[in-house]
């Protein structure tokens, strides 16, 4: 994504030959389209949104409808932001901050490749070396695990592709207008809907006596 809003800025500065990059100084790695098609996969529950309409030129009129799609919308938004006020900041050499950093991203940027010895280590990888800044939810971890039970059945692959589509339907209800944030947060974490602020609440209504503790906890 960062890749594809230094595209359309070098497009903005007439830099058009850098903004369709050269296969000769850009690894195909490091290419954000080949043929018009995006380089990365994603899950599919969400790749579509990722290839149309956060690296597509024609971006349809659907909005995020999962956590995921909000991510690579915010991601987007960022990366843009960025270089948007690069270019306030910067004025008349921006262009060549801008092919600067074009280079250093096709060229310098290293990454660390971790090679599993079969699919059943991917979950074993993504739960013990998850590094997001943020702890797996209940949800992710459950989601993880039925997908490392797949890879021991025949038919992993349709197996998969069904946890996958069954996820995305949870997420999509989660993300539904009357799911409260701290609602939904709650439930991923947890898989339960009561909040730490329901359950001083409910404490609080039993101890002045106002509801029964199983009338508390329905009302929660």
């Amino acid at each position: 994504m960062l890749l594809d809003a230094i595209r359309r800025e070098l497009q903005i500065e007439g830099l058009t030959k850098l903004a369709d990059g050269n296969p000769e100084d850009v690894p195909s790695a490091f290419s954000t389209r080949v043929d018009n098609a995006s380089q990365l996969k994603l899950n599919a529950d969400c790749h579509r949104f990722y290839a149309k309409n956060t690296l597509g030129d024609a971006p349809g009129p659907d909005g995020p409808v999962i956590f995921s799609e909000q991510r690579l919308a915010a991601a987007k938004a960022h990366f843009r932001e960025y270089l948007s006020q690069k270019r306030k900041e910067l004025g008349a050499v921006f262009k060549d901050w801008l092919v600067e950093l074009r280079r250093k991203v096709t060229l310098q940027l290293k990454l660390v490749v971790y090679v599993v010895g079969d699919e059943s280590e991917v979950g074993v990888v993504f739960e013990t070396m998850n590094n997001r800044g943020k702890v797996l939810t209940e949800l992710e971890k459950v989601k993880n695990y039925l997908l490392y039970l797949t890879t021991k059945m025949s038919g992993a692959g349709a197996l998969s592709a069904s946890v996958n589509e069954a996820w995305a339907t949870i997420f999509k209800t989660l993300m539904l207008p009357d799911s409260p944030t701290r609602k939904i947060d709650c439930f991923a974490r947890t898989g339960s809907w009561r909040t730490a602020s329901d359950e001083g609440l409910e404490r609080e209504q039993v101890d002045q006596g106002k509801v029964q503790p199983e009338d508390a906890r329905r009302e929660a």
